[in-house]
This record gives C-alpha cells, structure tokens and sequence, in this order.
C-alpha cells in the first residue's frame, strides 16, 4: 500500500513537473524558456517522450507556426537536445507507441532549411547533424539520406557561414553514414569543404 502510495505521488510529481517545463517553455522572458528547454530534455532522457503528447504537440504546433521566430527557435532547441541526446534521438526514432515522431518532425526540419532566418536553418541543420552522428543513427534518417543530402546541397551557398559550417559537419557526417549518397557528388564537395576551411 505504501508502495503504491509512493507510486500516485511520483506519477503526479512528474506531471506537475512537465506542466511546469511546458509552462516554462511559453514564458515571454528568455532565460525562462531556455530553462524550460533545458528541463524537457532532461526530463524525456529519464521518462518516455511517447508518454508525453502534450510535449510532441506542442512541438509540432511551434514548428509548424511561422509568426513567432522566438518560439519556433525554442522548440528548435528542445529538438536539437533531444536529437543531440542517445536517448532522445531513439525515442524520437521509435515506433514502439505507434508511428515515430520523426515521422511527422524530420519532413518539417528539413522544410526548415529554407526558412528566411540565418538562425533558424541553422538550427534545423543542427538537428539532422546530430541524428547522423549516433551509433545507430535513426532507420527513418538512413532511408532519407538522399533527400537530406539533397537538402544540406541547397545550403553549399548559404549566405551565413554558421549554416554553411553546419552544412559542412552535415556532409561529412552524411559521409560515414551513407558513403554512396555523398560519392555520387564528391566533385562538387570537395571544393565546397575547401571553401569552408
């Protein structure tokens, strides 16, 4: 019973704990929003993400949004981390609780390489970035290898060297993934790297 007890008790901590981090995450100030990002990372990395749909809700809501570049940057950010965490790229991946979230979010991340904002592509480019560099990377990212491949390509121009220095990390993790997609195209590559550098 007490056992129990102890159970109800965590179950409605957490959940007041992720209603705060949600809370957190709409705040008007800055700092709030960065700490309520950091805090849903840190809370999907220790729970299940397919346990939270208001946080995958909310996400796609923000990331689908165009008016407001600050809470689409901070849902960038929760993405980033999630993306960036072994843990949270695999949830992300999985399909245990029904379709993976990358489902829905990667199509979006990637139409987000052509947003109007330096920061933004940059962002959406990190996303990817990570997802290329974990040990197993995301099945749904390995099948989409040409269409990122494609997409980063749009970006060898790009007029903010921070996006063209993630383009970069891009390819050459792109690379070791999936050595074919990018060989095909190592003419154009090669003098873009050197650009880079």
């Amino acid at each position: 019973r007490i056992g129990l007890q102890r159970s109800v008790f965590l179950l409605e901590g957490l959940q007041h704990i992720k209603n705060s981090a949600l809370h957190l995450f709409r705040s008007p100030e800055k700092m709030m929003r960065k700490s309520g990002c950091n805090l849903v990372a840190l809370i999907v990395e220790y729970s299940r993400l397919s346990q939270w749909p208001e946080l995958l809700q909310l996400l796609h809501q923000a990331l689908e949004q165009q008016q407001d570049e600050p809470l689409l940057l901070e849902a960038f950010h929760i993405l980033d981390l999630l993306c960036e965490s072994e843990s949270g790229a695999t949830q992300l991946g999985s399909d245990e609780a029904g379709p993976a979230p990358l489902t829905v979010f990667l199509p979006i991340i990637l139409r987000h390489f052509q947003n109007p904002s330096n920061a933004v592509r940059a962002r959406a480019v990190s996303c990817v970035n990570h997802l290329l560099n974990h040990v197993d990377v995301p099945q749904l990212v390995e099948a989409n290898s040409e269409k990122i491949f494609e997409h980063l390509s749009m970006l060898a121009n790009d007029q903010d060297r921070k996006v063209r220095k993630e383009v970069c990390q891009g390819i050459t993790s792109l690379f070791s993934v999936r050595p074919d997609v990018v060989s095909v195209q190592i003419d154009a590559v090669v003098p873009f790297m050197l650009n880079i550098l």
